[in-house]
Formats: structure tokens, sequence, C-alpha cells
């Protein structure tokens, strides 16, 4: 059972120690044995394992085997050593740390094949420091791991990817690994590419990276992918990697992480030619540093007709729990080519009947519609058949298109239809991000349902839709007309979801002399921190904001008075 007083203990002990330390620094390793014995007595959980290694190499920054060999002993229940591994690999010790880790985890038969091949993305860590013999554990452990399964999940593939890229080996291995995934991932022509760039092989490394943008469809590649980039084109200045990068970026809808933005901002102001800045993007569109206004980006034809396509293959599932009535698509395509004109589809079943908010969803459907007739729009309500007949919508949608799937259909697909094949300018309104939908579209794509998503979709603020906000702006890499300016999204570097930039990287191009020396005039530098970025300007964000202002109040009707002043 757990001891609290142990717990206790244990945290006044490391008190205790770190202040013996500072007057004398001998005691580590007289001190350390007690921390032992301690930490036989506390129940240990895979978190009490990596806490206790953790604190234990706070209290001695180097281990000998003999002291990993004690702290294994003392924590020998299964995961102790991935959890030593974590808490080592945090500290950032060093590879030679590692090595004595490893080389106690062996003696101990702690060392198993998995934990092994999970390491290995530790080289990549510390590659500057990998010696022939470390390349060549690298390689061993790979062919002991294909040798012995002949299937790889990705959590195991990564790391495997990670290891052989710093080897000259890395292609073969790559495409070995990749050939024995489990099941479509990214992570090999990500990480592929990554390496590739690492070696020089530039021609190899972009035709991965495409493959990987295919295959995620407008959602980031993984940060350390960027940042090799960024890294070659120091090495290799005259491969113009960073132009590259940008139209890429351009063509795929992807964003910047922070960290990475912050590099190519570093090294573009270095450019007596160029000017970057951070700034923000306002509901408008308007760049709060060059004043441009960023444009709607509508889908050219070969896209539409792309997403069309596999939207119709969407209405070929056929299982029990998700079916379509035989011939309710030749109905629907009919009805949308003989209905009048419209430029909203409202996704009515989730807009207005989650109704743990509200007790009167017609009411503010009435809102919702008068707010879009007071902008000119013409709008289709697609709903279910159990929504049909009911007064309230019958006279919020009287001067307006309405049209109701059966029940036992997904309606998803029709939506998203109707609203896609509806014009460049259809908008749809829903607070549902259709994240399922996009995971079961075809691959090629996926891209295209993002870009045609970011610049249509309309967040009605909760399920109060009391303050709409209309996309003016498509929130995705764009270039200026005449090519001189660059705005690119910017995420924080845990999230890989470019739906909702939380800042941008503002880059002036063929700047004059004269315009470089008074740059901090014409673009004012502008302190940026991901973290306190005004997320307002993101109308996705300001929706989700107003949701949660709405969800948290205590008095719904006030709440919605108080709102609609809001922004």
């Amino acid at each position: 059972m757990q001891n609290p007083e142990c717990l206790v203990i244990t945290s006044e002990i490391m008190r205790l120690f770190r202040r013996l330390c500072n007057i004398n620094k001998a005691v580590i390793a007289q001190f350390l044995p007690s921390a032992f014995e301690v930490a036989q007595n506390v129940n240990r959980s895979d978190c009490k394992v990596y806490l206790t290694v953790r604190n234990i190499l706070n209290m001695k920054k180097q281990l000998s085997v003999s002291d990993w060999r004690k702290l294994s002993k003392v924590c020998s229940e299964r995961g102790f050593g991935y959890q030593a591994f974590v808490a080592l690999v945090s500290k950032d010790p060093g590879l030679s740390e590692l090595k004595i880790l490893f080389a106690a985890l062996h003696q101990e038969n702690f060392l198993s094949l998995i934990l092994k091949a999970q390491t290995l993305q530790v080289f990549k860590m510390y590659e500057a420091d990998c010696t022939a013999d470390d390349h060549k554990f690298i390689l061993d452990t790979v062919d002991e791991v294909t040798n012995k399964f002949q299937v790889l999940t990705p959590h195991i593939v990564k790391p495997l990817l990670f290891g052989v890229g710093v080897t000259s080996s890395w292609k073969e291995k790559c495409e070995l690994l990749g050939s024995m995934l489990s099941t479509h991932d990214a992570c090999v022509p990500e990480l592929s590419a990554l390496a590739a760039f690492r070696h020089g092989d530039f021609d190899y490394a972009w035709d991965q990276l495409r493959k990987a943008a295919a295959f995620l469809g407008g959602t980031n590649c993984c940060p350390e992918l960027f940042h090799g980039i960024v890294e070659s084109h120091i090495l290799y200045p005259n491969e113009g990697l960073l132009s590259k990068l940008f139209d890429f970026i351009q063509e795929f809808s992807l964003s910047l992480p922070v960290s990475v933005a912050e590099e190519i901002d570093s090294i573009l102001n270095k450019d007596v030619k160029t000017v970057s800045r951070f700034s923000t993007v306002g509901l408008s569109g308007h760049c709060s540093c060059c004043k441009r206004k960023l444009k709607k980006i509508p889908l050219t034809s070969e896209e539409k007709d792309s997403l069309l396509k596999s939207v119709e293959k969407r209405f070929e599932v056929n299982c029990k729990f998700t079916t379509y009535e035989a011939g309710e698509l030749h109905e629907f395509k009919m009805f949308l080519k003989m209905s009048p004109p419209f430029t909203v589809v409202i996704d009515g079943a989730n807009l207005f009947f989650r109704t743990k908010s509200s007790s009167n969803p017609f009411a503010i459907a009435k809102k919702t519609v008068k707010d879009l007739e007071d902008r000119g729009h013409k709008i289709l309500l697609l709903g279910r058949n159990h929504m049909r007949g009911k007064t309230g919508f019958t006279s919020v949608f009287k001067n307006h298109i309405t049209y109701f799937v059966r029940d036992r259909s997904v309606d998803d697909a029709y939506i998203i239809y109707a609203a896609v094949s509806g014009g460049p300018n259809t908008l749809l309104v829903s607070n549902d991000f259709y994240g399922t939908y996009y995971a079961r579209m075809p691959q090629e794509s996926r891209a295209a349902f993002r870009k045609w998503q970011l610049s249509h979709q309309v967040v009605g603020t909760g399920y109060l839709a009391a303050n709409l906000v209309l996309p003016e702006f498509s929130p995705i890499c764009q270039k200026s007309e005449d090519g001189s300016a660059l705005h690119i999204p910017i995420v924080p570097n845990s999230s890989r979801n470019s739906f909702s930039p939380s800042g941008w990287l503002c880059i002036q191009r063929n700047v004059t002399k004269e315009q470089k020396s008074k740059s901090s005039t014409l673009w004012p530098v502008r302190k940026f921190d991901v973290e306190d970025v005004d997320r307002h300007f993101a109308f996705r964000n300001h929706a989700i904001q107003v949701r949660e202002k709405i969800e948290s109040s205590k008095n719904n009707t006030k709440s919605v008075k108080n709102l609609i002043n809001v922004n």
C-alpha cells in the first residue's frame, strides 16, 4: 500500500539534500544509498518511478553503472527501464549517461527489444556525439526488430526512423521500415524526408515531403521536420530551401510551429533584401504589420471536382449503423438541381438541437437567420426527418429552402456536398468541425477539403449562435499579387492543427536599402509570445471563446444580451 509518510519523508530528504549539496558536493555519494532506502518504501507506480529517478538525478548529475543497477533493483517492476529513460532524457545529460543506463539495464535483463527500439530517437538528439559504434548499435537494433517482428506499429517505427536517420544506411532502412508498417501513417515519409535533408538528398527529401503532406491533408508535418529544413538551409544556403519551403507551405495550406518561425525570422532579417515580422491578422483579414488584407482563396475547378467525387464516395458507406437509403442521393441531387440559389447551408441538427445551453432553440434559430438575412444571404437548412413539422422551424425558415434527410442517414455528407456544390461563395454554418468525416476521406482530397473548410465554414457562437463571425479571409499561407509579401500562419509547437493560427509571420521581400534602413518604422517590431497573443482575431477562436462564456454563464438570457455586443 502507498505510504503517505514515506512520500513526505522523501520530499523533506530531497530538500535537505539540495541544501547540503550547496555546501559540500562530496555528500552526494554518501547520500545516494539513503535515497534508495527511502524509495524502497514508496508505492512505485509508473509515475512514482519517474519521479524517483528524476529526483535522484537532481541530487547526482551522473550515475555509475552500479548506481543504476541499485536503482533498478529498487524499481524492479515492469516499465522501470522506459520511465528511467524518459526521466534521464528530460535532464538532457548527454549520450554518455544514456549508455551507462543501457549497460545497467542490460546487466539486469531490463533492456528489452522494444525499449531499445524506443530509445533510438535519442541518437538524433546527440547526433554530433555519435560514433561508428553507435551507428552499429542503431543498425543492429533495427535488424533485430525487423527480424523478430513481421509487422510494426507507428509508435515503434518512429523512434527507429529517428535513429537510422543519422546513419549512412538511412534510405535503405527507411524504406524497409515503411514496408513493415501495420497501417498508413505520415511518420515514414516525414522522417525519411528529415533524414534526406540531413544527408543532402534534396530531390528525395521533397518527394517524401509531398507524400507526407498529401497524407496529412492540411494538418502540419512534425516540428522536427521543419527544424531539419532550416538546419539544411544553413548548411546549404545556395539550395534555396527556405523559398521552396514557403511554396510548399502555401501549396498544402500548412502552418509553422512557433519555434521554427522564430528561427526563420532570425535568418530572414539578416538578408539585406528581406524584412520579417511577427504579426496578427484581424477578423477583417488585415495584417497588423504591413496592413495588407488577406484574401479568401477559393478551390480550383480540379480541387472542387475531386472533393465532390470524394464526398459522393461517402454515400456508399453501408453498415449496420451508418446507412443511406437507396435512391436518396439521387433524390438529393435532383433537389439541388431544381432548388433556387442559396448562399448559406445550415447544419440544423448540429446548431439548434443540442439544447443543454438553451431551452428555446427556435429563438436561437430566429436570431441566426435574422443575422444572415441582414447580410443578404439565402439559406438552405439541412435537417433530419424528426425535425420536420416543428412549428418553430416552420416559422423561422418559411422564406428559405429546407431539406430533411432520413433519420438513419449520416447527414454530414449531404451537408458538405450541398455547401461545396453551391458555389465558391456558399458558406456552411455549423459547430461541427467534421473531424471524423475528414479522417475517412480519401487521402488525395483531404488538403482540398481543409482548404475549403477554412475559407467557408462559419462557426456559430455556441448553441446560442448570438454573434456569427463570417470568414472574411482564408487563414492559410498567402502571397501578395506582386509576390513581394508573404503571410504564414503560426501555431504552437505542440499543435499540428492549422485551423486557428496563434499568430502570423509577415515577410516583406525584395525591399530596397532605404526600406531596410527604415524597416523598424515601416514594419514595427512587435513582441511575440504565442501564449499571450489575442486569439480573438481568428474567427474560429473567437467563436470558441464566446461559446465558453455562454456555457459558463449562470443566467443564460442575460448572457445572450451581453454577448451581442462582443467584438
